[in-house]
């Protein structure tokens, strides 16, 4: 999986990278194995993983931004991993021809399960919700949604 995202990172356009908080797996908390991409585990402290995501960017506040740029660039993107409030809407920008944004992993129902065109996302329900590149498994991650 390492060389597959160095690769990745080399494909970057902007060259351009921000602090991940997670990589593409993580460790269970409870038993200590692997929990796949799309999988959840448990951080140790109580907290689930999905998509590698273990900690979130608030994006909560009535007047956040809740934008994803939609490229190779989000691999690292800090705010792949983002908090919500239920009824909030996240916006990806991107090519959704080259990279057709889908559900991974996290709770159900899945509002990923059908991306409009215009690549805004509503959060109707509670929970975490992954998502994740249909076509490039490093593009990744997971949007959590608070009361």
């Amino acid at each position: 999986m390492i060389v597959g995202l160095a690769g990745l990172v080399a494909c970057s356009s902007d060259g351009t990278s921000s602090s991940s908080s997670g990589g593409s797996s993580s460790s269970s908390g409870s038993g200590g194995s692997d929990a796949g991409a799309g999988d959840s585990g448990s951080d140790g402290g109580g907290g689930v993983v999905v998509n590698g995501c273990k900690t979130f960017v608030d994006e909560s506040a009535p007047t956040a931004a809740r934008k994803i740029v939609w490229d190779f660039a989000v691999s690292t993107a800090a705010n792949r991993c983002m908090i919500v409030k239920k009824g909030q809407q996240v916006a990806f920008e991107g090519d959704f021809t080259v990279h057709p944004l889908g559900p991974l992993g996290g709770n159900g129902p899945n509002p990923f399960s059908s991306v409009p065109d215009t690549g805004k996302v509503t959060f109707p329900n509670t929970g975490t919700f992954g998502f994740a590149c249909k076509v490039h498994p490093a593009m990744l991650g997971a949007i959590q949604v608070i009361e």
